[in-house]
């Protein structure tokens, strides 16, 4: 994601939002540590923290990690594909 100037609130934005979208990705590695982490981290008060600065429900987004789980890999990384340009498209 490229925008031209970020202040101090927008770019906290985008660093909470990157971490999200690299969660999901993670989500979906073949790596079985990668998806056990996120597992893990997602539900805590710190995965709600890096949310609540994303400015993404918390909520919503523990909802997608558990629909996704349900999923095989290979239609999971589909999904996360396109919620990830949801995310990108969010405004700041």
């Amino acid at each position: 994601m490229e925008r031209a100037i970020l202040n101090d609130k927008d770019f906290i934005i985008e660093i909470n939002r990157t971490i999200i979208i690299n969660a999901l990705r993670d989500f979906c590695s073949v790596d079985t540590k990668k998806r056990f982490l996120v597992s893990d981290w997602h539900g805590t008060d710190d995965f709600k923290f890096i949310c609540k600065n994303a400015e993404i429900n918390p909520e919503m987004i523990s909802d997608v990690f558990i629909k996704l789980a349900m999923l095989p890999n290979g239609k999971r990384k589909k999904e996360v594909n396109n919620l990830i340009s949801t995310i990108e498209s969010f405004p700041i």
